[in-house]
This record gives structure tokens, C-alpha cells and sequence, in this order.
């Protein structure tokens, strides 16, 4: 899939995304890291990113689509916001 069907998202347009504050998006994806490091993580973790800028992560939005459906699916999870268009 092409970029521009499938663009590159930062932190703040993850949050925007699935309606949380980028501050929440930034805790998502340290424990999601800490989780892969130690070999626990579970498919309501935030993946891993797909590009890597320096130290700034991006995400397809693709990524991000997936992800909210898994992570609905799990049992104890709140499901996150319908994402905006």
C-alpha cells in the first residue's frame, strides 16, 4: 500500500486517531516497549512502530486500525473511540 493511501502517523496523530491525549498514546507505547523487551507483550499492547525518525515513532495507519480491533476484542479493556475520519 502506498504512503499516501496509508500515511505515517506520530504520536499526536495516533491520539487524535483513536481519541486519547498524545500524553496517553506516549504511556501505550512505553509499556508496549517494556512489555516486548521483557517478551510479555499481548495484542492489546500498542505495536510496534512501523518507521522510527531519530527517536520519534510513526505508525501506518493501517497499524493503528488493526490494533483497535484486537485490542477491543480483549477481555478488561475499555475500547477505544471510534476512530475519526
Amino acid at each position: 500500500m502506498a504512503d499516501q493511501d496509508d500515511p505515517l502517523l506520530d504520536m499526536d496523530e495516533v491520539a487524535a486517531l483513536i481519541g486519547v491525549r498524545p500524553a496517553t498514546v506516549r504511556t501505550y507505547n512505553s509499556r508496549a516497549n517494556k512489555r516486548r523487551e521483557a517478551d510479555t507483550a499481548t495484542p492489546s499492547d500498542l505495536p510496534a512502530p512501523d518507521r522510527v525518525w531519530g527517536r520519534a515513532p510513526s505508525w501506518h495507519r493501517s497499524t493503528i486500525e488493526k490494533w483497535r480491533v484486537a485490542r477491543a476484542a480483549q477481555p478488561n479493556v475499555r475500547d477505544v473511540p471510534p476512530a475519526s475520519k
